[in-house]
């Protein structure tokens, strides 16, 4: 039987499929690829939702056939579409794993017709055409998807595929992969729990530090997972430098519903981009950065805790708004050091805002709106609010060298800015100083910084070796109607190690002068 330009049986083409086809091819050389199409690149269509027998290309193209077609031809980046048909969405049951992906392939299942990726910035409307699930509930089948390359250059990446009811969703072992508009441990309702007992992503790439893109999600709608109702939603093991951008993790499609992982984000691996992405709704810890290895990190923009269409960040919102994790915000244990936890807003855990039960040193913390966790908003050593004493006696590798926090003696001003006057007391070095606003304080005193007010910096030169010295502040802050908000502070020194809040004071209105001597 003859074969067309791609490698196809003619029989995939023929009626009633054929305006399909040419259809999916199109969408196929199309935009969302890994890799542009090439003349040499190879373009197998799943045709059929069988799992055993089969053959590529033809009318009976198993996705199992397809990834041993693409296997067996490894000098060629391959493509695998489908276009199997019936109404949407179509399920392939597998009765054991599928082959380990062992080379550059891209498994694109919006080319399904019917299938369209999300075009929603808050939500998730993508119609999903392709289920993957094991023949039979409970098969502890390991993976829905596999990929082990032999070399660190391939690629691979898949989207539009709902994947459920494996230990892991999808596996990375190596190379480059990008992981794009799935819904992982969701069915493609977007609503029904189809749970991978593991993981919904799990990187485990040893060599991915010599890979160039490992991403998972992306700038735009259609870029979005949704990964829910797993063990852990993402797990970074090693490797390192994966972006983690603009998923849902722990809600249905909507983004204000739970539907949790267990734990929304684990990384131990170096130098990951965690940014942009709505972690509420899971059991327990949102994003946990762990081990000497969960180093360099960079946990930004995200709002854990909280409804995707909240419309009050950075503001603080409103308990409507509210979609609890079962844990802290942020968790940073086991030695973990040198992360950057910036720009998140975290609200409504059961746990700490961010806790440093037994992190390393050197974690900046910086911009957060946090507010209405059941713990701290920052908590050294997640054993209540820390003693303000000899920080330079803090035993090597203590959670952020337990940084003593700014003490505020008076805080106040017109209802637009004033004066902070306070206390830092630590080692020599410079430090900078950041402040904020809570209304009403948190219920330890020691505020959890629901607005950010602005910074300061100061510098302590009269510290005796192996003691603190003292360097008193008067910084000028500015904000939105600040009369009776309980203003608290942070500090950080030169090395990123930043403290816990220190306890609030009110902001009292008091007389502003004008240069020219009177009164406003």
């Amino acid at each position: 039987m003859s074969a067309d330009t791609y490698g196809r049986d003619a029989a995939v083409l023929a009626a009633p499929v054929r305006c399909a086809a040419r259809v999916l091819l199109a969408i196929l050389l199309g935009a969302g690829a890994a890799k542009s199409a090439r003349a040499a690149d190879t373009i197998v269509i799943v045709t059929s939702t069988g799992d055993l027998g089969g053959s590529c290309p033809g009318a009976s193209c198993t996705l199992r056939a397809a990834i041993n077609y693409a296997n067996a031809s490894p000098a060629l980046d391959q493509i695998i579409g489908f276009n199997i048909p019936g109404t949407c969405p179509q399920t392939i049951k597998v009765f054991s794993a599928l082959p380990t992906i062992a080379d550059s392939l891209s498994i694109r299942g919006y080319t399904q017709p019917g299938a369209a990726p999300n075009t929603l910035e808050a939500g998730d409307d993508a119609t999903l055409c392709i289920q993957l699930q094991p023949a039979s509930s409970g098969s502890n089948i390991n993976s829905g998807l596999r990929f082990a390359p032999g070399d660190v250059a391939d690629t691979f990446s898949v989207s539009g595929l709902s994947i459920g009811g494996f230990d892991d969703a999808v596996r990375i072992e190596g190379g480059n992969y990008v992981v794009t508009g799935n819904f992982l441990g969701v069915d493609a309702d977007g609503a029904t729990v189809h749970a991978n007992g593991y993981n919904g992503i799990d990187v485990v790439a040893s060599n991915a530090y010599f890979a160039t893109t490992r991403v998972v999600g992306g700038s735009t709608a259609a870029d979005r997972n949704l990964i829910s109702g797993n063990g852990t939603g993402v797990m970074l093991v090693s490797g390192g430098g994966n972006v983690v951008r603009n998923n849902f993790i722990g809600t249905t499609r909507s983004g204000n519903t739970a539907l949790g992982n267990i734990n929304g984000i684990y990384a131990s691996s170096l130098a990951n981009d965690i940014r942009d992405n709505v972690v509420s709704g899971n059991g327990s810890t949102a994003i946990r950065l762990e081990g000497a290895n969960g180093a360099a990190n960079s946990v930004g923009g995200n709002r854990i805790g909280i409804k995707a269409l909240a419309f009050c960040v950075p503001q603080p919102c409103m308990p409507d708004d509210a979609l609890a994790n079962g844990g802290d915000g942020v968790r940073i244990a086991n030695g973990a050091a040198g992360n950057n936890i910036s720009g998140n807003a975290i609200a409504w855990n059961d746990g700490d805002g961010i806790a440093l039960p037994n992190a390393g040193p050197q974690n900046a913390i910086s911009a957060n709106a946090m507010h209405d966790n059941v713990g701290l908003g920052i908590d050294l050593g997640a054993d209540g609010v820390d003693a303000n004493d000899n920080d330079a006696a803090a035993p090597p590798g203590a959670p952020n060298r337990l940084l003593n926090y700014p003490v505020i003696d008076s805080v106040g001003g017109s209802d637009a800015g004033g004066v902070v006057h306070g206390v830092l007391q630590s080692t020599n070095g410079h430090y900078t100083i950041e402040f904020y606003a809570d209304a009403p304080p948190d219920p330890s005193l020691h505020g959890e910084g629901q607005i950010w007010l602005g910074f300061g910096e100061v510098d302590i030169v009269n510290a005796p070796a192996g003691a603190n010295g003292t360097i008193a502040f008067a910084l000028p802050i500015s904000g939105d109607a600040l009369v009776g908000k309980y203003v608290s502070a942070i500090a950080r020194d030169d090395n990123s190690s930043t403290s816990e809040f220190g306890e609030g004071r009110m902001y009292v209105l008091s007389d502003v002068i004008f240069a020219n001597g009177f009164d406003p």
